[in-house]
């Protein structure tokens, strides 16, 4: 250890110079000591990281692709994340901590993770919108439908008859979500059909498409399923209006456009609001989420009704 130039600079007597070796030594030790300090906290950090972890509803393709995409979307950009998947039954909530990062996919794996009642934060996806945890938990949900406008906002260039302007929206009882999101709706032209779940929704909405423009289709299994929505699709081609479909399937059936989100938009989704929280510690956006979309045309169908569309759009900036 060298001495301090000072104390050699000002000609110091030897009985001074512990004195200013003692100074020397207590300002390196110290210089010494933040290093540490800062290593120590650095390895703190990487002990107690909070962890994110992926529960898995079923064990199918579709969701495990789409586990596979979101692990690969995160180590792409933030390979620091720990990330965890697992299914519902191999979860235990025993070995998490408080401030873990809870993620779902499909309605199966956010119900079970609700009705444990955990406070950890928590990202719903691919589950359909009724799925609603407690207030009392910081949540979002990255949810398979389409908003209503959305599937509205395609149907100004749909209406070509000035006798034939409603809107048609079969929505069954039961799907109150749907039903109070039609109430918000500044469309003068929507015509909301509520339909019992003990009567055919074909035939309630038979009556009213001679004055249809279009028919919108929302994700409501009583509505759009099996044998009445084959029906129904059949009736609205008959009667030349339009149907808006809120997925691709719906293009192949009969419909003349669909509104969707594909599983990569999703994911994509779902992935950035994992990486905004493992960067922020807190959830980007609260409550209700939706993703990129498309926009997809059915032409056979457009010659047929004789409408002349625009062009598809494809990854549609979501509106939130």
């Amino acid at each position: 250890m060298s001495l301090d130039l000072h104390c050699l600079e000002n000609n110091m007597l030897p009985s001074n110079i512990k004195p200013c070796m003692l100074k020397h030594f207590l300002r390196r030790s110290m210089a010494l000591l933040g290093q540490l300090f800062f290593l120590l906290l650095i390895s703190i950090n990487s002990v107690v990281a909070d962890n994110v972890y992926l529960i898995v509803s079923a064990d199918t393709d579709t969701n495990q692709r789409a586990a596979n995409l979101i692990g690969q979307q995160i180590k792409d950009v933030s390979p620091s994340v720990h990330f965890h998947i697992s299914s519902i039954e191999s979860f235990n909530p025993t070995t998490i901590n408080a401030d873990d990062l809870l993620v779902t996919i499909g309605n199966t794996a956010a119900i079970k993770i609700i009705n444990l009642k955990l406070k950890n934060p928590q990202i719903f996806s691919f589950n359909t919108q009724d799925i609603l945890p407690s207030p009392s938990v910081m949540w979002s949900s990255i949810v398979l439908e389409q908003p209503l406008e959305r599937l509205i906002s395609v149907t100004p260039s749909l209406l070509t008859h000035s006798y034939k302007k409603q809107i048609l929206l079969p929505v069954s009882t039961a799907n109150t979500a749907m039903l109070n999101a039609a109430t918000k709706v500044t469309q003068p032209d929507l015509v909301v059909l509520p339909v019992p779940n003990d009567e055919k929704p074909a035939k309630q909405v038979a009556s009213h498409l001679f004055k249809a423009g279009a028919l919108i289709a929302v994700k409501d299994n009583h509505i759009w399923r099996g044998d009445n929505a084959r029906w129904m699709l059949y009736q609205a081609y008959r009667n030349n209006v339009p149907v808006v479909g809120y997925s691709k399937k719906f293009l192949k059936a009969g419909a003349l456009v669909a509104v969707y989100s594909t599983l990569e938009q999703i994911t994509s989704k779902v992935s950035t609001e994992i990486i905004y929280w493992d960067k922020h510690h807190k959830l980007n956006k609260t409550g209700t989420i939706y993703s990129n979309y498309n926009i997809e045309y059915n032409n056979k169908i457009a010659r047929s009704l004789k409408i002349s569309t625009p062009n598809n759009q494809y990854d549609v900036e979501s509106e939130q």
